[in-house]
């Protein structure tokens, strides 16, 4: 059963791979001249998708499951780990909060990539809720941005 679950993981990415082809071509085509951000979906998370994104001049930030590149995964832990200077608390009110980190400079296939953490808290009549969020993307997060970045998700639905 496991095999055949891997298999359709497989299929997925290869057809939303696929996809992301087609639609390279059509961005191309319609905004030539124009440097897109692009908020991908974690079945994107593949070199081939980030090269795509380096050459036609793109910034990219995909949700970034552990399973999905684990020894990138694992690199970007290790240096949120290293770096506890990297983390902040953010959007603190009566209903939560979030706990935001970043790793910076994680080599990748020739690529220098960064990962962006959130737990969200959230607060609700006798619980907690938390919800732990990783992405990958090209724009180097600090400090000054790393809330923008992570809430985008929120902001574009």
């Amino acid at each position: 059963m496991a095999k055949l679950s891997i298999s359709m993981l497989e299929a997925r990415r290869d057809a939303r791979l696929k996809a992301f082809y087609r639609l390279e071509k059509k961005l191309k085509r319609h905004f030539p001249h124009t440097r897109l951000p692009l908020l991908l979906d974690g079945l994107y998370a593949c070199k081939e998708v980030f090269n795509i994104c380096r050459l036609n001049g793109w910034s990219f930030i995909v949700v970034f499951k552990e399973g999905s590149i684990p020894t990138l995964h694992a690199k970007a832990v290790r240096n949120r780990d290293l770096h506890p200077e990297n983390s902040m608390r953010a959007k603190e009110d009566d209903s939560g909060f979030q706990n935001l980190s970043w790793a910076n400079n994680i080599e990748y296939c020739g690529m220098r990539l960064h990962a962006m953490f959130c737990e969200d808290h959230v607060r609700a009549k006798d619980a907690e809720l938390t919800t732990r969020w990783c992405w990958l993307t090209d724009i180097r997060p600090c400090a000054d941005n790393i809330e923008e970045l992570v809430n985008i998700r929120f902001s574009s639905a």
